[in-house]
This record gives C-alpha cells, sequence and structure tokens, in this order.
C-alpha cells in the first residue's frame, strides 16, 4: 500500500516537473536573443568573475558571517547556526547598531559561511545585470529600441575605471559592496520597469498584477538597503512623474501609490530603527551639532568625495560633454535660427572650466581648499545641470532629467550623516553613468558626424578602463595566496597547535581592506569565524623578512 502511493506521488511530480520544463521550454522558444549583446554580456561577466576570484574576506566580513559583528550571538560555534539565532542576532542589531539588515540576512551571512567564492560569483552575476538595466534604461531613450553595442561597451568602460578607493573600500570588500552596489541592481532594475509600466498606461495596454507586484518588490528591495537609495527613488519619480503624467496622473495612480507607499514604508523601517540613533550617539561631536552645523560640516566633504582623484576622468567626460552641447546649442539657435542667447549660457563654459581649475589644480591650506571646493563645486554641478537639462528639453526627452536628480540625491543625502567614506559614493557614480551613458547615446544617434569621435573616446576609455582593472587585478593577486595561506592555516586549527598561530602579512597592503595588524579588533571576528579561542593569539609576520 505504502508503496503503491509512493510511487503514485512520485508520478505526479514527474507529471508536473514535465509540465513545469515543458511550459518553460515554449516561453524561451518566444524570446529572441541577440546575439552580439548576449556575447558582450556574457564577456562582462566572464571578466568580472576573473577579477572578482582574487578577492579574498576582510574586516567585518568574518564578524557578519559569525554572527560576532557588535553582538557576539550565544551558542554559536564559527557558522554553525541556525536561522533562529541569525534573527536573535538581527533583532539586537536592529535595536543597538542599525537597521540595515535585510542584506546581511539574505546575502552576506549565508554566502560567506565558507569563504568568499560563491560572494563573488554571485557580484559578479549583479555587476552584469547591473549594466544589463542601465543598457535597457538608455534603449527606452533611444531611436533603437533593440539597443546597440556602443551602449553596454561605453557602461563596460565606465565600470573598469572605477578608482581604487571604491574598489578597496567598496566593490571588492563584500559587506561594503552589498551595502553600495548591490542594492543599484534593484534600484535600476525598478526605474526600468516602472517607465516601461508607465509606457504601457500611455499606450493604452493593461499592466498585469504579476508585472506591478514585480515592481514593487524591485521597489522593496532598493529602499530597504541602506539610507542613501530612497532619496534616489523619490526624487527619480517626483521629476519623472512631473515631466511624464502628472496633467493625466489619474489613470497612473494605481500604479504611483503602490509603488510611493512600499518604497516610503520600507525605508521608514530601515530609518527608525533605534540602533541607528544609537549609533549615531557615539559620535558625541557630531550629534552635538545642530541640523544646519551638520550640513555645514559634510557639505565640503560631499563635494570633496565628488572631485577627488578617481573622479577625474568622469569629470573630464562630462566636463567635454556640456562643452560640446553648449556649441550645440548656442550654432542651433543662434547662427541658424538668429535667436538671441541666454547671458547665463555662455557664461556656462567660463564657469565649468573657471570651476574644475580652481576645485582641482590650485593647492591651498586645508581650510580655504574646502571652502573654495564647495563653492566652486557647486558652480560646476549646477552648471553641467542646465546644460544637460536644456539638451534634454531640446531632444524632447525630459523624463531622463529624473536620473540626474536621482543621482544629486543619492550623495546630498550624506549632508546630516555621521559618515561620508569613499564607497558612499559609489550609488552616485552608478547614477553617474547612467546620464552619461544617455548623453553620448543620444549625441551618437543625433548626431552622424560626431560617430567616429564618439567610437574613438569609447575605445580609448575601455582600453584605460582594461589597464585599470588589470593594474588593481594584479594588485590583488599579489596578495591573493598569502591570504589563502592565512585562511588554510586558521580553518585548520586545533587545540594542539597550542595557543598562538604564526600568520602572514600580506606584500600589497594598498590592495586590500583594513588588515588584523592594522587594527587589532579584526582579531576577534576571525576567532569567531574560524571557532578558534579567544586566548589564541596571532603571531603577524612578514613572509618576506628572511629573503630581504
Amino acid at each position: 500500500m505504502l508503496r503503491n502511493n509512493l510511487m503514485r506521488f512520485l508520478e505526479i511530480v514527474y507529471n508536473l516537473q514535465k509540465k513545469f520544463f515543458s511550459l518553460i521550454t515554449e516561453k524561451l522558444s518566444k524570446i529572441k536573443i541577440n546575439k552580439t549583446s548576449f556575447f558582450i554580456f556574457l564577456s562582462i561577466f566572464i571578466t568580472q568573475y576573473f577579477f572578482c576570484s582574487v578577492v579574498c574576506m576582510y574586516f567585518d566580513d568574518f564578524g557578519n558571517a559569525s554572527l560576532s559583528y557588535a553582538y557576539e550571538t550565544p551558542n554559536v560555534n564559527g557558522t554553525d547556526y541556525t536561522i533562529a539565532q541569525i534573527f536573535e542576532w538581527a533583532k539586537v542589531i536592529y535595536n543597538n547598531w542599525g537597521g540595515r539588515l535585510l542584506y546581511a540576512i539574505l546575502f552576506v551571512i549565508p554566502l560567506l559561511k565558507n569563504g568568499i567564492t560563491a560572494y563573488m560569483f554571485c557580484q559578479s552575476i549583479v555587476v552584469t545585470f547591473l549594466i544589463y538595466y542601465m543598457y535597457k534604461i538608455i534603449t527606452l531613450f533611444s531611436k533603437n529600441q533593440k539597443g546597440n553595442c556602443f551602449i553596454p561597451i561605453t557602461l563596460t568602460a565606465l565600470y573598469l575605471l572605477i578608482g581604487m578607493e571604491y574598489i578597496r573600500h567598496g566593490i571588492f570588500w563584500a559587506s561594503a559592496s552589498v551595502l553600495y552596489v548591490w542594492p543599484m541592481l534593484p534600484f535600476m532594475a525598478f526605474i526600468y520597469y516602472y517607465i516601461r509600466a508607465v509606457n504601457n498606461i500611455e499606450e493604452g495596454k493593461k499592466n498585469k498584477l504579476p508585472f506591478i507586484l514585480l515592481i514593487l518588490v524591485l521597489a522593496f528591495f532598493a529602499s530597504f538597503a541602506q539610507e542613501q537609495i530612497t532619496p534616489g527613488i523619490i526624487a527619480f519619480l517626483i521629476i519623472f512623474i512631473l515631466f511624464n503624467h502628472i496633467k493625466n496622473i489619474k489613470k497612473y495612480l494605481y500604479l504611483d501609490i503602490p509603488v510611493f507607499l512600499v518604497v516610503i514604508i520600507s525605508f521608514l523601517i530601515l530609518f527608525i530603527a533605534p540602533g541607528n540613533w544609537n549609533r549615531m550617539d557615539t559620535n558625541v561631536e557630531f550629534a552635538g551639532l545642530s541640523f544646519f552645523g551638520k550640513i555645514l560640516t559634510n557639505y565640503p566633504k560631499i563635494i570633496s568625495a565628488i572631485f577627488i582623484a578617481s573622479m577625474k576622468k568622469y569629470m573630464y567626460i562630462l566636463t567635454g560633454i556640456m562643452f560640446y552641447l553648449i556649441f550645440d546649442i548656442v550654432f542651433q539657435n543662434y547662427v541658424k535660427k538668429g535667436k538671441k542667447i541666454s547671458l547665463l549660457l555662455l557664461l556656462i563654459p567660463i564657469i565649468l572650466i573657471a570651476s574644475y581649475v580652481i576645485v582641482i589644480k590650485f593647492k591651498y591650506n586645508e581650510q580655504i581648499k574646502l571652502i573654495s571646493l564647495s563653492i566652486f563645486g557647486t558652480l560646476w554641478l549646477i552648471s553641467m545641470l542646465i546644460v544637460s537639462i536644456i539638451y534634454f528639453i531640446s531632444k524632447n526627452i525630459l523624463s531622463a532629467i529624473s536620473f540626474e536628480f536621482s543621482a544629486v540625491c543619492t550623495i546630498f543625502c550624506l549632508v546630516i550623516s555621521p559618515v561620508v567614506g569613499e564607497r558612499t559614493s559609489l550609488p552616485f557614480i552608478f547614477c553617474l553613468f547612467l546620464v552619461i551613458g544617455l548623453l553620448l547615446n543620444s549625441l551618437l544617434e543625433n548626431k552622424n558626424y560626431l560617430k567616429p569621435y564618439l567610437y574613438i573616446l569609447v575605445a580609448i576609455l575601455l582600453v584605460f578602463g582594461v589597464k585599470n582593472s588589470i593594474t588593481n587585478y594584479n594588485g590583488y593577486k599579489e596578495n591573493y595566496a598569502i591570504h589563502q595561506l592565512n585562511f588554510n592555516l586558521l580553518k585548520n586549527y586545533s587545540a594542539q597547535n597550542g595557543n598562538q598561530i604564526t600568520l602572514y602579512k600580506i606584500p600589497e597592503s594598498e590592495y586590500s581592506a583594513y588588515m588584523p595588524y592594522e587594527f587589532p579588533g579584526i582579531d576577534y571576528w576571525m576567532k569567531q569565524y574560524f571557532n578558534i579561542p579567544n586566548d589564541v593569539t596571532f603571531n603577524w609576520v612578514d613572509i618576506f623578512e628572511p629573503l630581504r
């Protein structure tokens, strides 16, 4: 009897499986794959995984993966813990440290349990799809709705040019990357599908419930990740609605209202976490400042973050684009149509070049430098916004202005944050890629005589991007063998080895997040991760010292 029931059950499972795969095969057969685009994105994934293959665990990665970061969860041995213990840790962190728990629970903790390989494989997928959705957003504003090779190659070149400050403290540091890089994927995917949903309504098509639910899920994952993303989403939504469908808002309410509710509610859950305020109070000096005092303290830091050395290349690109756009606007309106040109527009090139030279080239004492940076950096940003907005209006792509305001809000929301660091610029940088890609693609499609120059520009960017990434790869590769040696020594530790473990310093400290011999507190997290008693001492030595 039992055997017959089991056989019937297996038969039902087999039939369901057969129907499922038959349905999937049928759906896939209807999808027309652009072979060139597929090859490009496959190449992006392989390249990204190649660069990620020499990344190791750093700093608080060990603490997060062993449930010992900011709170030592009782009865946890190494990375052997239950779901109940994960939620116990999360509850304490939420109340005492901060609300950024969603990605820690879903990604960092499970993926780092047995090392970093699985995490970096997933990160390669995340980055590939992040570039893919930026590409898809740009195609929505393109004459060629099927897309072209120029867009993904441009975006890839921009990504490969990212400076070491952001790689070391963000992209190649798992616990930082999951907060500043990974949320940008649902953010960009949300923008793409939201615009598609709006276009469907404009065309009189009905958005099906699963499609609306997908948009809401993406909005939730973007806004519940960390605090910078939600201001970017809200800025995008407000500007997009103002320029797109504010006059006929009623027929869009079934989309806009749920989206705003999900974004605001998920952000509030994140933002009102008691741990956020407890952690802010640890910076006594900053916490004691008034609201305007915090803004005056952080504003120069934010401007500095935008204009640091690693951002120069993007500033060069944007400055060049702005100069051309000013020339084009003046030529089209003054030379061809004989219209009067605003004095402000003629002053913008002078403001752009003067601001850039003053901000980047001149050397001052620290206080004067910060003041000049704040003034002229702000002038540069305002000039860039004015010119690009005029251009988008002239090309009747007003909705694209929302991306610029979104980028600005992702970084300037930090004016009241106690921490402004390198990795906090990453959301702004990815939004900037979207703006640069959109501008270059628009020029490619509207100015035929510019095509060879734009192709050359992107080729140069790609060459420098690959060179930059290979340099970073070689630096991380120099450290990789020693990181792996230390990892295996700690993994294979037993009580028979005594109360001291000899570990080795890395040769290239620039290509690594903080090391335990620089910040001794990391030792504690490593001992928790590898389930090593706290009375064991780590003896860090230079493996190359005998050779020297």
